[in-house]
């Protein structure tokens, strides 16, 4: 009876999982592009660090476990020689927080740089410039010396 019940749950499992399947992307494009040239060096993975403010973008746990102040400026060039305004540009801070763990914020900006307006009759209608600005705010806590919550 026991092999049955557990042959109809891996039945009735395998079914509910086989219709999670769900792809998405991001809206905003600029949370795409990852911070620090440390970071891509690693092959991104840098999770588990918290050495830097870009901490902030990775992994709020391991903030818990920041130790020092910094703040981190990025600004690169997308795509250089093509076209000159388009950018995309980081900056974070992170703070220790004495006894509870670490508190920081970055804001990140990207610019489209310049395009031009059409109508529905592909008339011009001039330019115009597009851009995305995201911040965030983060708090890591310390649970045990080697587990951060965040």
């Amino acid at each position: 009876m026991r092999r049955i019940l557990l042959a109809s749950a891996c039945v009735l499992f395998s079914g509910l999982h086989a219709a999670a399947h769900a792809q998405s992307t991001a809206g905003a494009q600029s949370l795409l592009i990852t911070p620090g040239a440390r970071a891509d060096g690693m092959g991104r993975a840098y999770t588990a660090l918290a050495e830097d403010p870009t901490s902030v973008w990775w992994n709020t746990g391991a903030m818990a476990f920041t130790d020092v102040r910094g703040a981190t400026l990025m600004h690169t060039k997308l795509v250089p020689g093509l076209a000159d305004d388009v950018y995309y540009e980081y900056l974070g801070y992170s703070q220790p927080l004495a006894g509870v763990g670490g508190l920081g914020f970055n804001v990140i900006y990207l610019t489209y740089g310049e395009s031009e307006a059409v109508d529905d009759q592909e008339q011009s209608k001039g330019t115009f410039k597009s851009y995305e600005v995201a911040g965030t705010g983060s708090i890591g806590f310390q649970v045990t010396p080697k587990i951060g919550f965040g």
